[in-house]
């Protein structure tokens, strides 16, 4: 029997005994970068701290790989999902090679020395994510665009099939939020399962193979990113007002977001541009 990577189903969650999100239904689908958006405070972090064992469900359940995290083994989790929480702590003094080859724990015994496949796992995850020049340099030495790479080599190292990511493109330039997503989209082409909060819906429609689309702890619409990532979502979700186009380059949704001073030219005001 086939089962889905990651699956949340009639779940409640919270802080303090008052939840965030209650009797949600979310399914990831295997093989794909699936983009978690909404305003702030709507339940997406929340919702990815339940679906990685991180924050206990008040009732529900979370599936992975058709097994409920709350009763399997903390070990055989960490082999099967890697998790990138929003800010990560980085311990202090420690090397980008030492932060990464914690990835590596959950394939080996206490005492036990590194292998060969766990020598390949770090330097592959150091050649993926482009840090492999960084290899000895301590972490908060680092720019935040070579932590948040650094911390995603972890991620990898750690050689599961399914990644979680909380905003990983915080915080960088665009340049590096750039290098991230395309990242992702090798990691997805590999064949892995990728869950990714973000901020910005322009992305999300560009990198994503479906959008699920949260507000005020409930899921509003979920699907191929062309069929949700529409103008009347927007509106709803976001409260703005946007135009959807689509990419010439990519085929994917185009997210032109138009402010309060933003008015439509006349024909008269557009220019054009000479080839």
């Amino acid at each position: 029997m086939t089962f889905n990577p990651l699956e949340v189903r009639s779940a409640t969650a919270g802080y303090g005994g008052i939840p965030v999100f209650r009797e949600l239904d979310v399914v990831v689908r295997a093989g794909e970068i699936t983009a978690l958006v909404g305003p702030n405070a709507c339940g997406k972090s929340t919702l990815l701290r339940a679906m990685s064992r991180l924050l206990p469900v008040a009732s529900g359940a979370v599936l992975l790989d058709g097994e409920d995290i709350a009763t399997t083994p903390t070990r055989d989790i960490a082999k099967k999902l890697g998790v990138l929480p929003q800010e990560p702590v980085t311990p202090g003094g420690i090397t980008v090679t030492e932060l990464v080859w914690r990835g590596r724990h959950p394939h080996r015994r206490l005492g036990q020395r590194p292998t060969h496949a766990d020598r390949l796992a770090i330097a592959q995850a150091l050649v993926q994510t482009g840090t492999g020049a960084l290899a000895d340099r301590p972490v908060d030495s680092l720019s935040g665009g070579q932590r948040q790479r650094v911390w995603i080599a972890l991620a990898l190292a750690q050689q599961t099939s399914t990644l979680l990511l909380d905003e990983p493109t915080s915080y960088l330039d665009v340049a590096h939020q750039l290098e991230v997503l395309d990242l992702l989209v090798d990691l997805r082409n590999q064949g892995k399962t990728i869950l990714i909060v973000l901020h910005d819906l322009g992305q999300a429609a560009r990198y994503a193979d479906t959008v699920i689309a949260m507000k005020d702890g409930r899921v509003v619409r979920s699907g191929p990113t062309r069929e949700v990532v529409t103008e009347e979502l927007l509106t709803d979700v976001f409260g703005v007002v946007a135009r959807i186009i689509e990419d010439p380059d990519t085929g994917s949704p185009l997210v032109l977001v138009r402010g309060r001073h933003d008015h439509p030219r006349s024909s008269a005001d557009r220019v054009t541009l000479q080839p």
